[in-house]
């Protein structure tokens, strides 16, 4: 089943990074309050990029699936993969948003913050995104309004070990296929709700990144070898990725089968353009880059909250752009190296020749 392809790590980690810049430089644009014309452009962007990330989260949680020793061995790798570092950003910001803000003290109850803790922790922060007197003053009040693609993660992660236990009667392939088809056509079937309205939600945060994540599921399902091009042929690859997702997602008023093909193919494609920059050859370029990506992920919304607090959006664009987008990398830096990196190092440790 193409358990046995790997993803060299020095393209797959810049990679990684260059997709969470672009979801951080997106939400810094969006945090800062300021109308602008490349709002849209950078939201696209944005979406894409997350979209990518869930792509090639279905093809590598597919294939630490395949060498899991047992379902319970599967979650344990996913649980140290994701909680630890996602339980000290909530905790950390909680705490220091705390102390910033203490002349607020008062508004929030101790019931209240104890109900933003346990939330946030167990993945439900869209019930308790933001805190009284935190924030308030910022164009959006939100405390890390990026975590909401976790549960959704997590969500997937839970859900593929019975897929693939019913693929095991009935045939991985045909199973995830059919799962797939069903996405899309259902994906097509609610795209045309409003904005705000239920259907809109459950295409944008369900069904959308549903079909991406499944689409990297079948890539691992289909093909023993992972795709290999030239650096010319990735280009192209994506312009025909990004232009086919972004008509997927805009295409209200197109003809209904024009649109289920592009819904049906966009995830396909988009799969395998980014499974094809991540297996790019970088050691020539001499590049090495941690991979930072989850790291970045986590903490850029808060660091951006607090410029934002501390004016850095009042100031000249230029200059608001290299204090947040620096902040962030800063930040992120030291979180890999005395967070994420020490959770990854105990993990490995448990099983150093069968955890991915």
């Amino acid at each position: 089943m193409g358990s046995n392809a790997s993803l060299q790590t020095s393209s797959l980690s810049a990679f990684r990074v260059v997709l969470a810049l672009i979801v951080s430089a997106s939400h810094a644009l969006a945090l800062s309050g300021w109308n602008t014309r490349w709002a849209w452009s950078f939201g696209k962007a944005a979406e894409l990029a997350v979209l990518a990330f869930f792509s090639m989260s279905g093809f590598l949680v597919a294939q630490s699936f395949y060498r899991s020793e047992s379902w319970k061995d599967y979650f344990m790798k996913r649980a140290l993969r994701i909680y630890p570092a996602y339980a000290v950003v909530v905790l950390f910001f909680f705490v220091v948003l705390n102390a910033a803000y203490f002349e607020s003290i008062s508004l929030r109850s101790v019931w209240e913050q104890g109900y933003y803790v346990i939330t946030n922790l167990l993945f439900l922060n869209f019930l308790k995104p933001s805190l009284p007197g935190i924030f308030e003053h910022n164009p959006f009040p939100f405390l890390n309004g990026a975590l909401w693609t976790i549960k959704i993660e997590v969500f997937f992660y839970c859900l593929l070990p019975p897929l693939l236990g019913i693929g095991k009667r009935f045939g991985p392939r045909r199973v995830l296929l059919a799962v797939y088809l069903t996405a899309c056509l259902l994906l097509q079937s609610f795209s045309a709700g409003s904005v705000g309205s239920m259907e809109y939600h459950l295409t944008r945060e369900l069904l959308l990144p549903l079909a991406y994540f499944l689409a990297g599921v079948l890539y691992l399902l289909f093909f023993d070898a992972l795709p290999k091009a030239k650096y010319s042929h990735v280009v192209l690859l994506w312009a025909v990725a990004l232009a086919l997702a972004v008509f997927m997602t805009e295409s209200g008023s197109a003809h209904e089968v024009l649109r289920f093909i592009a819904t049906m193919t966009a995830p396909l494609l988009l799969t395998t353009a980014t499974l094809t920059t991540a297996c790019l050859d970088l050691k020539h370029t001499g590049i090495r880059i941690p991979d930072l990506s989850y790291s970045l992920y986590l903490t850029h919304f808060p660091i951006t909250q607090i410029c934002c607090a501390l004016g850095a959006n009042r100031g000249a664009p230029t200059l608001y752009w290299v204090i947040v987008l620096g902040a962030q990398c800063i930040f992120a830096t030291i979180f890999w190296k005395c967070v994420e990196r020490p959770a990854l190092e105990f993990r490995n440790q448990r099983r150093p020749h069968r955890l991915t």
